[in-house]
């Protein structure tokens, strides 16, 4: 994130062919129709239960569907690369050159890379043992990273860094199986017999799977589809501008996701008790309290060093991305809300919910896109995607309201907000007065830049943690249960 997309984006048109080209190949992560979520969320109650045949016949038969749904994509990424333009508008002729290999490389080489990670993590995750799986994840980005200073020293090497980094990660998660198998007694091979069609476990997962598959058809027109859309519309050099601040939402979405993620298979392990109900309720309200104030104030102090994030990290020729990159932000808000909602509803296999949050999200963006975009361009697509954001929002405070009220959020709250508002004012003052501008980018730049992040985030929790009784409890508590000291029935 923070080291290679500086070297990419140094020629814009092709970081705008290259976040077209990854945008598409997103497909694949959502081409399991929806089995996937929802054959996880089976195998998740099969392995609390202790069923280990069964949760290999789910695993087995939702890679099977991937497999096939594989086909497609790399027939039509064949295609494309035969004529990019198709694709991307006014692209210069070595951008077609760049552009018709990497849709090649991706129809061949991703589709096997997207399998062994989906094969991983349905392994992993419902064990609560991702973290196996970010260990190794880590040291195989850590080599990327430094790839970066042999691919773009001198020429600029795209073609060959795309490949080399999925040829890496397909290594990786080869380790990974080999890894778990061996130390854990995991009957891997068991898995790879079981990877065919089964019609007993399609009943099984269908009508959770269809609801999901609405969900990923909406998150497609929601969230993957901005860069395809302005690169056709706009052409390349658009994609670029708008695709820096798109990739730091990513990063922010990659944050989260690590921090929410596993209380989505905690929900599904809930729906096994007796009394589970009333224990995914306690989940979802302590969930959702104790992170609420944390996401605004890291919305708020990203939002504060947009600027300086974007001069230090691509350049003064990204300067139209800082204001796309704060409105994208303010969507991350309500990141407290939607996750844990989801994962209960989810859950509870709630299809209702499922159903109307899947029809809103891209119904308000993609309304909003066409009201907006002509007046606005391409901030009329940050704005859009905002409004979604919010939108879902609703549907899931409406839905929830009557096994919590997220509105009282905001209550137990308020008097933190308005600290941390006032706070981080006076800090946004101190920083303007001092003229602790950016406006070059660079390695050392971009360190300082994160660095003062950092201090403010640390300051506002200084300060809450001097003013405020409940988050300095809740802030205690965290530590305690950390430690293994402390009450920790509500989150483990």
């Amino acid at each position: 994130m923070l080291v290679v997309v500086p070297h990419i984006s140094e020629e814009q048109e092709l970081f705008g062919v290259y976040s077209v080209v990854m945008s598409i190949a997103l497909y694949l992560t959502y081409s399991d129709l929806g089995f996937l979520s929802a054959g996880q969320k089976y195998a998740a109650e099969s392995y609390a239960n202790g069923n280990r045949d069964n949760e290999y016949r789910i695993i087995g038969f939702t890679i099977f569907l991937l497999l096939v749904m594989s086909v497609p994509f790399t027939v039509t990424a064949y295609f494309v690369s035969l004529n990019p333009t198709v694709i991307i508008s006014e692209l210069s002729d070595n951008a077609k050159i760049i552009a018709s290999r990497l849709f090649f490389i991706i129809a061949f080489l991703l589709p096997v890379q997207v399998l062994l990670q989906r094969l991983v993590q349905s392994i992993l995750s419902i064990r609560l043992k991702d973290y196996l799986y970010l260990r190794i994840d880590f040291f195989s980005n850590l080599i990327k990273i430094t790839s970066t200073f042999w691919f773009f020293k001198s020429d600029y090497l795209l073609v060959e860094f795309v490949a080399f980094s999925i040829l890496l990660t397909i290594l990786s998660q080869i380790f990974i199986l080999i890894n778990f198998k061996t130390r854990h007694s995991y009957e891997i091979l068991q898995v790879l017999r079981e990877v065919k069609f089964s019609l007993d476990t399609y009943n099984k997962v269908s009508k959770l799977a269809y609801s999901s598959l609405l969900v990923t058809l909406s998150w497609i027109l929601y969230y993957e589809l901005d860069l395809v859309f302005i690169g056709r519309w706009l052409g390349a050099r658009q994609v670029a501008i708008y695709a820096v601040a798109f990739s730091f939402l990513n990063f922010t979405r990659t944050f989260w996701n690590a921090l929410y993620s596993p209380f989505a298979h905690r929900f599904n392990h809930l729906t096994g008790d007796d009394n589970s109900f009333l224990l995914s309720k306690n989940l979802l309200q302590q969930l959702m309290e104790r992170t609420f104030l944390v996401t605004i104030i890291v919305g708020l102090v990203l939002i504060m060093f947009s600027e300086s994030i974007i001069y230090s990290w691509v350049g003064e020729g990204y300067s139209e991305s800082i204001a796309i990159l704060r409105i994208l932000l303010l969507g991350t808000f309500t990141v407290a809300i939607n996750k844990p909602i989801s994962y209960f509803f989810t859950a509870q296999l709630n299809y209702k919910y499922l159903y109307v949050g899947a029809a809103t999200t891209p119904g308000v963006f993609i309304l909003s896109l066409l009201l907006l975009v002509p007046s606005f361009g391409l901030v009329g697509f940050a704005i859009a995607k905002t409004l979604a954001v919010f939108s879902s929002s609703l549907v899931a405070i409406i839905f929830v309201r009557k096994v919590y009220q997220p509105l009282n959020l905001f209550k137990i709250w308020h008097r933190e907000l308005v600290i941390v508002t006032f706070s981080l004012y006076m800090i946004t003052r101190v920083y303007s007065l001092l003229k602790l501008s950016v406006e070059e980018n660079s390695m050392l730049a971009l360190i300082a830049v994160f660095i003062s992040i950092t201090l403010v985030a640390i300051i506002l929790i200084f300060i809450l943690f001097l003013y405020s009784k409940r988050f300095k409890n809740i802030f205690r508590d965290l530590i305690a249960t950390r430690r293994g000291i402390g009450d920790h029935s509500n989150l483990d």
